[in-house]
């Protein structure tokens, strides 16, 4: 009972505030003990009963504050983030039950992102492929539907593709970070945080293609990944992609350029005292001169 009076205070307080965080998370503070697994079952429970009762109208409205509940406890920091988790889930399933996509396309695909962003979280800290395949059966729904709808995902995109490609699925890696740079090719303002996100994508998309050998492919997105971190005068990513280019460059015999781009990256680490990233560099500059000798030697 004190858990559903809990649940309650909450759901009335996102609705009186739309989910105002300032308003929702003294709560969150105050009662810490009550963000536990039983909290996503006692909303379960509430939520098959009530929603099947009220006027479609009404239930969208609580399916509203339901998935503002699962944003806001999901980005709620505290020392509780796997039952939290499994709270922010409960609350999108929820919500998700009530949207008709085709009557609420908007608030049933952020309900969806929201979603795949908390399984991808949960992947992260337990390892189980379980919520990674989860995330990525949501992504594949996801990019059925309007662009304009899911613009808000690339970053959640980027997230689920990096997990991928760190659990081994190149393949579903480079179709999720593609998905990714299209979104982010379509936005008309050239902000920050898009240009630094679109950067990293294409830095991860050249890796995985080198990866899978699609040499050209990984050429082109090194390139671009290396001209927006220079805009962005990231000089650390910067020095990053000329060691990995430099690399796929010398591996397929354009030693002039290899030479070029890992000399710069020499340079810098050297001027950022960075011994590890040094020895690195070093070691390929070693491999391409021994390269050029026997091409002089033959």
């Amino acid at each position: 009972m004190e858990q559903f009076q809990f649940l309650m205070q909450v759901l009335q307080t996102i609705s009186e505030s739309q989910g105002d965080p300032d308003k929702v998370y003294p709560l969150f503070r105050e009662n810490l003990d009550q963000l536990n697994v039983n909290l996503a079952q006692t909303l379960r429970d509430w939520a098959s009963q009530i929603l099947s009762q009220v006027e479609p109208e009404q239930a969208t409205t609580i399916a509203v504050d339901i998935a503002h509940l699962g944003k806001l406890i999901q980005e709620f920091s505290s020392d509780r983030r796997a039952d939290q988790m499994e709270i922010a889930i409960a609350c999108a399933e929820v919500a998700l039950e009530v949207y008709p996509r085709s009557t609420y396309p908007k608030q049933w695909a952020m309900t969806q992102i929201n979603l795949v962003d908390v399984l991808v979280e949960l992947f992260e800290t337990s390892q189980k492929p379980q919520y990674l395949d989860q995330a990525f059966s949501l992504f594949e729904e996801l990019v059925t539907v309007n662009q304009k709808i899911v613009y808000p995902a690339p970053l959640v995109f980027y997230k689920l593709g990096k997990s991928l490609s760190k659990q081994g699925s190149y393949k579903k890696a480079i179709q999720t970070l593609e998905r990714t740079l299209t979104l982010l090719q379509e936005y008309s303002l050239n902000t920050v945080e898009k240009l630094q996100l679109m950067a990293l994508t294409l830095f991860e998309l050249a890796r995985l293609s080198h990866q899978l050998l699609r040499l050209d492919h990984a050429k082109l997105y090194f390139k671009d990944a290396l001209r927006l971190f220079r805009r962005l005068k990231d000089e650390d990513s910067a020095a990053s992609v000329m060691t990995a280019l430099g690399n796929l460059e010398l591996q397929i015999g354009q030693s002039e350029a290899a030479q070029s781009h890992l000399e710069s990256a020499f340079l810098y680490y050297d001027s950022q005292n960075k011994l590890a990233q040094k020895q690195e560099v070093n070691r390929l500059l070693t491999l391409l001169k021994n390269h050029q000798k026997q091409i002089t030697m033959g």
